[in-house]
C-alpha cells in the first residue's frame, strides 16, 4: 500500500505552488495491492510463464502483460514501462481499447512517480476518454484518483474535488466500497484546504468507518490521524489524542512508516504550541527516525526526512541551542532547494538567521535574512488566504522589528548625534557672529 504525504500552507481555490503545511495530510493513492492480490517473485514467473504460451490469445497476453507491468510498479519501473509498451503497441494493432487504457495507465503512473506531472495528466486523461463506451472497472477508478491527486499537488482544488465526486459516484455505481472510502478521504481532505470543516469531517468519518468494515488496518489508522488533526487545527487537544493514539497502535504493528512519521509530527506540534520543548523535540525525532526508514526509492521520503529537519531545527531553536539547530535547519535548506521547495526553504533560511543571530555571526545572519524575506515575499505575492497573509506579515513584522530592535537605536543616536553637532555649529556661529557684532558696534 502506497501512501503519500502532502504538506499545506494556505487554503483557497487558486494555485499556490512549492508550499508546505503546518500539519501533514494523508491523502490515499491506490496500488496494485490495494483491490487485487499482492505480487511476489513467484507470481511475476507464473504470469510471465502463461504470456509464453502458444495457445493464449492476444487478448489475454495483453491482459497478463499489463497485469505484469503493475505488479512491478513498487518494484522495477523499468520493467513496468517494459511490459506496458509491449501490451500498449499490441492494443493499438488490434484496436483494443481496454488493454490501451491499461496500458497507457501503468506509464502515466510511472511519469506520476518521476513527478513529470504535465506528462502523467493527460495520459490519464487518455485512459478516461478511452473507457468512453467501455465496462468501468477500478483501473478507470484509480486514473480519475490519481489525476485528483496532481491536481490536489497543484492546490488546482477545484479540478481535483471534480474528479474526486467523478469517482466517488462511479465507484458508487460500481459497488466498489475500498474505493467509495478513497474518493471519501480524499474530498475529506479539500473541504478541509478550503475550509469547509463541517464536510471535511463528515467524510472523513464516512471513510473511516468503511476502511475499519473492510479491514484495511492502515488506511483505517490514517484515517484516524486525519481526524485526530482536524481536531488538533480546532486546538481540541484531548479529542485529538484519542484518535493519535488508536492510530498509533495500528501503525506499530503494521509498520506502516507513512502514519508513524506523520503521527509524531502532529504530537510534536501538539507538544511545541504547549511549550513542552523536550517532549516536541523528542516527537520530532522519532518522526525523523520513521522517514528515514521509508524505501530509499519513495519520491516523497526526502520530504518528509526534510520536514522533520526543520521541526528539529525549530525545537533546538526554542531550547536556545542554536548550533544543534543551525545543523538541522542546514539539512532542511539543502533538501528545500532540491525539492524546489519555496515553504522548506523559507522555513530554515529565518531558522539560520535566528541561530546565527544567536551566535552573533550577523554577517551569515543578514545573508540568510535576505533569503528568508526574497521567499517570504514571493509566497505572499502567491499567497490566497488573507487570514494566512495576515498572520504571515504579523509574524514577519515581530521578527523584523526584534532583529533591527539595536539598528534602530543606533540610527537613533546617529540621528540624535548629527542634531546635537548641527545645534553645536549653529551655536559657534551665533556666537562669532555676536562677537563680530560687538566688536563692530563698540569701534
Amino acid at each position: 500500500m502506497h501512501i503519500i504525504a502532502y504538506f499545506i500552507f494556505a487554503v483557497n481555490s487558486r494555485i499556490l505552488k512549492c508550499v508546505l503545511p503546518i500539519s501533514l495530510i494523508l491523502i490515499i493513492s491506490i496500488s496494485y495491492s490495494a483491490y487485487g492480490q499482492p505480487c511476489d517473485k513467484n507470481k511475476i514467473e507464473s504470469l510471465i510463464q502463461q504470456t509464453n504460451s502458444e495457445k493464449i490469445e492476444a487478448t489475454e497476453k495483453i491482459n497478463l502483460w499489463n497485469q505484469i507491468a503493475k505488479c512491478y510498479l513498487d518494484i522495477n519501473l523499468d520493467s513496468t514501462a517494459h511490459y506496458a509498451e509491449k501490451a500498449k503497441f499490441l492494443s493499438m494493432e488490434m484496436g483494443y481499447k481496454k488493454g490501451m487504457a491499461v496500458s497507457i495507465l501503468r506509464l502515466a503512473q510511472i511519469e506520476k512517480t518521476h513527478g513529470h506531472y504535465d506528462q502523467a495528466v493527460p495520459m490519464f486523461k487518455n485512459v478516461i476518454e478511452l473507457y468512453d463506451g467501455l465496462d468501468k472497472d477500478p483501473n478507470y477508478l484509480q486514473a480519475i484518483n490519481l489525476i485528483g491527486i496532481i491536481y490536489e499537488m497543484q492546490q488546482d482544488f477545484d479540478k481535483s474535488i471534480d474528479y474526486y465526486l467523478i469517482g466517488l459516484r462511479e465507484a458508487e455505481l460500481q459497488g466498489q466500497k475500498l474505493f467509495i472510502a478513497y474518493f471519501h478521504n480524499n474530498i475529506s481532505i479539500i473541504y478541509g484546504y478550503t475550509g469547509f470543516k463541517d464536510k471535511k469531517l463528515i467524510h472523513i468519518k464516512k471513510a473511516s468507518e468503511m476502511f475499519k468494515e473492510l479491514g484495511h488496518d492502515n488506511y483505517y489508522a490514517n484515517s484516524l490521524l486525519n481526524i485526530g488533526i482536524y481536531y488538533k487545527r480546532l486546538k481540541e487537544f484531548d479529542t485529538a489524542f484519542v484518535y493519535f493514539f488508536e492510530a498509533e497502535k495500528l501503525q506499530k504493528k503494521n509498520n506502516n512508516y507513512y502514519g508513524l512519521t506523520n503521527l509524531y509530527h502532529n504530537f510534536g506540534d501538539i507538544s511545541l504550541e504547549k511549550n513542552q520543548l523536550e517532549d516536541a523535540l523528542n516527537y520530532y525525532q522519532k518522526s525523523l527516525e520513521y522517514a528515514t526508514m521509508l524505501d530509499s526509492f519513495d519520491p516523497d521520503r526526502r520530504s518528509l526526512i526534510s520536514l522533520a529537519n526543520l521541526n528539529i531545527g525549530n525545537a533546538f531553536l526554542k531550547l536556545g541551542r542554536f548550533s544543534l539547530a543551525k545543523d538541522y535547519f542546514y539539512k532542511a535548506y539543502s533538501e528545500g532547494r532540491f525539492l524546489k521547495s519555496m515553504f522548506q526553504q523559507k522555513g530554515s533560511s529565518y531558522g539560520l538567521f535566528t541561530c546565527f543571530l544567536g551566535l552573533e555571526q550577523n554577517d551569515s545572519a543578514m545573508y540568510y535574512h535576505d533569503i528568508f524575506l526574497a521567499l517570504n515575499d514571493s509566497l505572499v505575492a502567491e499567497s490566497y488566504n488573507e487570514k494566512i497573509d495576515k498572520l504571515n506579515y504579523d509574524y514577519k513584522l515581530e521578527k523584523e522589528k526584534e532583529l533591527f530592535e539595536k539598528d534602530k537605536e543606533l540610527i537613533t543616536l546617529k540621528k540624535n548625534r548629527q542634531e546635537l553637532i548641527y545645534l553645536i555649529i549653529v551655536g559657534i556661529l551665533f556666537t562669532i557672529a555676536f562677537i563680530i557684532f560687538l566688536v563692530w558696534y563698540f569701534q
